[in-house]
C-alpha cells in the first residue's frame, strides 16, 4: 500500500544525510543518502531454518572482526559453548549469516543465550567515525589487533577468555533463545505483523512518529509473554518511499538511463540496505528479532509504491531498480528463512516462497511479488473513467440515507457492463501474481500435507489479502485512472495489488482449485490465509464450491504505519455498509465478514494445537484501554469457529 495516508507519497524531497550523519552520509558518492530521523543500531536477526537450528543475520553498525558465541543459559561450561569468529564488512556492506546446529548431547537444555563481541576493528575510516562519538562510544570494542586477533579466532577458548567473553566484555547484540517448539512438537506459535513505516514528516523534516515507541514497547511485551516460535514479517518491513523526506527511489525511478552509471547502483543498494537497518533500528524491535526466529517476506514498499501493478513498472530503468532491491532483499530478508529451493532456481528470476511444517501447521508464504505483473493497461473510454471517480467520490462524500441509495441505483446500468466486459477481458489476458513454478512448488507441497496426519490447519502468509473491497469497487478502480479525485488519489495499484483484482482472477482460481483438491481428500483440515500491507485488519469467512466447511481469511496491518481510516476503508470493504453488488462471489462463494478494524494499529498471534487454532488480532488502542478491541478467533478442526470481540459478544459458528 501506500505511504502515511495509503493514498500515494505527496510531492516532496528527500531530506540529505550530512557529515554530522556520520557514515551513513558516506555510504554515497552520486545519489543523496537519507536523513533518517531515528539512530542507526547494531542489527541481528534470529532465524530458523531447521530444527535445533539457529541462523543469525548480523549487520552490526561498524565493520570488522567479531565472534559470536551461544550456550545453554543454565549450563555454562566450556564443553557446552558454541562459537564462530567472522568477518564483517565496513561501512555499507553486506550483512553477514552465521548458523549454528545444535549438537544432540546439548539438546536436553532449552534456554540458550547468544553475544556478538567485535575483536578488531575493520578500517580506519570507520575508527575515525566512532571516535569521533558521531554514533555511538568505543566502548563496544574488544580492541585486539594482527595476530592476537588471527589468534583468538584460531584456536580454542581457554578458561579465562571464555569468562570475559559471556561475562565482561561490552556485546554488539545480544539475546536468548527458546528451544520450545523441537521440545514440544505438539504445538505451533506464531506472530504475524506488516507495514512498518515509522516516520512522519514535519515542515519537510522526517520524524519518529509520536506513537511508535510505545506501539513497539507494547508489541515486545505481548511477544515475551507469548513466547512465540516464529515472527512471520510479511511484507513491507521498510518503506523505501515512505514519505517524501525518506523516499530515495525517487531519484531513480523513471529516470531514464541512471541504471547504465556503475556508481548509481552501487549507490542505490547501498541505500535499499540502509533503509532495512534504520527501519530495524528501533531498540523494542531489535528486543524481539534478537530473541525469536523470524520468517519475512518482501512486499512493494521493499521496492518501490506497486511495484509490479503498472505498465511503466517494466521499462528498463524500472527493471534494474527492481533488481537491486531484490539483492537486498536476499541479503536481509530471504538467507534466514526455509526457502523452498525450485528446481529451476535461477538467482534473482526466481520466487522466494517459504514453507515448513510446525506441529499441527502447515505453513506456506508465497512471494507475490517477484514475479507480480498485473498487464498492460486497458483503453477504458474518458466518460466511463469520468463516470467512476464520480460516482466513487459521490459515495464517499454523500454516504447516507436517500442520497446514498439513489447513487447505488444508478451504478448497476452506469458501470455493469464495463464491469463484465474488463472481467472477461482480463480472464482471457490475465497477469501474474506468482511464477507458474511457485503455483507447482505449492501443489507438491499441498501433496505433502495430505500424507502428514498430525496436520490440521493449512495456513498461508500472502502480503496481500484474497479478500477486501467490494467487487464492483474492485473491478473499476482496478481498470480506471482516477487520480483526479481527491479522495483515492493513486489507490488504483492498491487495488491491483489484491489477488482478486480482475487480472489475478484466474492465478487465484487456480490456487482455490488446489485448496478443493486437498480437501477431497483431508476434509479435516483448516484452510486459513494470514495476510497483511491494506493498514486495516479484517477477517472474513469464505465457501467456494466443493467445500464443506467455509475457510478464512485474516488480514494484520499495519503495525506501526498509519491505518487506512475505519469510515472510508469501511463503507467500501466487502460485507460493509454499502448494499453494493452480489451476496455471493463467483470466486469466493459466500462470503462473511467477521470483523473490521480500520482505526488503529494492530498485529496477530496464533497458537494452534490439533484440538483448536485461536488467531487474537492485538489492538493497539491508543485512545482507550488496550484490549477492549482485541478480536479472539478460535477455529476447531471440522467443528466450526467461535468469536469474541467488540462486534457484539461471543459469536458461535459451530458446524453441525
Amino acid at each position: 500500500m501506500s505511504g502515511a495516508s495509503n493514498l500515494g507519497n505527496q510531492p516532496g524531497s528527500p531530506a540529505v544525510a550530512t557529515v554530522t550523519d556520520g557514515m551513513t552520509a558516506s555510504s554515497t558518492s552520486s545519489l543523496k543518502a537519507i536523513r533518517y530521523p531515528n539512530k542507526l543500531n547494531d542489527v541481528a536477526v534470529v532465524g530458523k531454518i531447521k530444527d535445533w537450528q539457529r541462523s543469525f543475520l548480523l549487520r552490526p553498525v561498524y565493520g570488522g572482526q567479531y565472534i559470536i558465541l551461544l550456550y545453554p543459559q543454565d549450563h555454562i561450561s566450556e564443553d557446552s559453548i558454541l562459537w564462530q569468529s567472522t568477518v564483517i564488512s565496513g561501512f555499507n556492506g553486506a550483512p553477514t549469516m552465521v548458523e549454528f546446529h545444535i549438537p544432540v548431547s546439548l539438546q536436553q537444555f532449552k534456554r540458550w543465550a547468544w553475544r556478538l563481541v567485535r575483536l578488531a576493528i575493520g578500517s580506519n575510516e570507520e575508527r575515525d567515525f566512532e571516535t569521533s562519538g558521531l554514533l555511538q562510544t568505543l566502548d563496544q570494542t574488544v580492541y585486539l589487533h594482527g595476530d592476537d586477533a588471527d589468534s583468538l579466532a584460531a584456536s580454542a577458548f581457554n578458561e579465562a577468555r571464555m569468562s570475559y567473553f559471556i561475562f565482561e566484555s561490552k556485546a554488539s547484540a545480544e539475546g536468548t533463545l527458546l528451544f520450545e517448539e523441537e521440545i514440544d512438537g505438539n504445538v505451533s506459535k506464531t506472530i504475524a505483523w506488516s507495514c512498518h513505516q515509522p516516520y512522519v514528516a514535519e515542515q519537510g523534516v522526517a520524524k519518529v512518529w509520536q506513537h511508535v515507541d510505545p506501539i513497539l514497547k507494547w508489541y515486545r511485551q505481548i511477544v515475551e509473554a507469548f513466547e512465540p516460535h516464529r515472527v512471520w514479517a510479511l511484507g513491507d518491513t521498510g518503506y523505501s518511499d515512505g514519505i517524501p523526506e525518506t523516499n530515495f527511489v525517487k531519484q531513480v525511478f523513471d529516470h531514464e538511463g541512471w541504471h547504465r552509471n556503475s556508481q548509481k547502483r552501487q549507490d542505490l543498494l547501498a541505500l535499499y540496505r540502509l533503509n532495512y537497518r534504520y527501519h530495524w533500528s528501533f531498540p523494542e524491535l531489535q528486543t524481539v528479532m534478537r530473541n525469536y526466529p523470524h520468517l519475512a517476506m518482501w512486499d512493494d514498499h521493499e521496492i518501490r509504491d506497486g511495484y509490479g501493478s503498472d505498465e511503466t513498472h517494466f521499462k528498463e530503468e524500472n527493471k534494474a531498480m527492481k533488481d537491486l532491491a531484490s539483492q537486498a532483499a536476499q541479503e536481509y530478508l530471504f538467507q534466514w528463512s526455509p526457502v523452498l529451493q525450485s528446481a529451476s532456481k535461477r538467482n534473482l528470476n526466481v520466487d522466494n516462497h517459504q514453507a515448513y511444517m510446525s506441529g499441527p501447521m502447515a505453513c506456506f508464504i508465497f512471494d507475490g511479488r517477484n514475479s507480480r505483473r498485473y498487464g498492460e493497461d486497458l483503453a477504458i473510454p474518458t466518460e466511463v473513467s469520468q463516470g467512476i471517480a464520480i460516482a466513487a467520490d459521490q459515495i464517499i462524500r454523500y454516504f447516507g440515507g436517500d442520497a446514498a441509495k439513489a447513487i447505488l441505483d444508478e451504478l448497476p446500468s452506469f458501470n455493469s457492463i464495463a464491469m463484465k466486459l474488463t472481467s472477461l477481458y482480463r480472464w482471457k489476458n490475465a497477469g501474474e501474481v506468482i511464477s507458474d513454478q511457485q503455483l507447482n512448488d505449492f501443489k507438491r507441497y499441498c501433496q505433502q500435507v495430505r500424507s502428514n496426519q498430525n496436520i490440521k490447519y493449512l495456513v498461508l502468509g500472502n502480503s496481500v489479502p484474497f479478500i477486501f473491497v467490494t467487487e464492483v469497487i474492485e473491478v473499476l478502480m482496478a481498470e480506471a485512472e482516477i487520480s483526479d479525485t481527491e479522495l483515492f488519489g493513486e489507490l488504483r495499484d492498491d487495488i491491483r495489488d489484491s489477488w482478486h483484482s480482475p487480472a489475478n482472477r484466474r492465478q487465484l482460481n487456480q490456487l482455490i482449485s488446489i485448496f478443493r483438491e486437498l480437501h477431497v481428500t483431508r476434509p479435516d483440515i483448516e484452510f486459513i490465509n494470514i495476510s497483511g500491507d491494506i493498514h486495516i485488519s479484517n477477517a472474513f469467512t469464505y465457501h467456494p464450491d466443493g467445500f464443506n466447511k467455509p475457510l478464512y481469511q485474516v488480514t494484520s496491518s499495519a503495525i506501526t504505519n498509519r491505518t487506512t481510516g475505519d469510515l472510508a476503508s469501511d463503507l467500501i470493504s466487502e460485507g460493509g455498509p454499502l448494499p453494493i453488488g452480489e451476496k455471493e462471489s463467483q470466486d469466493f462463494g459466500e462470503i462473511k465478514r467477521l470483523w473490521h478494524e480500520g482505526e488503529y494499529q494492530n498485529f496477530l498471534t496464533m497458537h494452534a494445537t490439533d484440538q483448536r487454532i485461536q488467531l487474537h488480532l492485538h489492538v493497539y488502542n491508543h485512545d482507550g484501554d488496550m484490549g477492549e478491541r482485541d478480536r479472539i478467533l478460535t477455529i476447531k478442526p471440522s467443528g466450526g469457529y467461535t468469536m469474541k470481540g467488540p462486534e457484539g459478544g461471543i459469536i458461535d459458528n459451530a458446524l453441525s
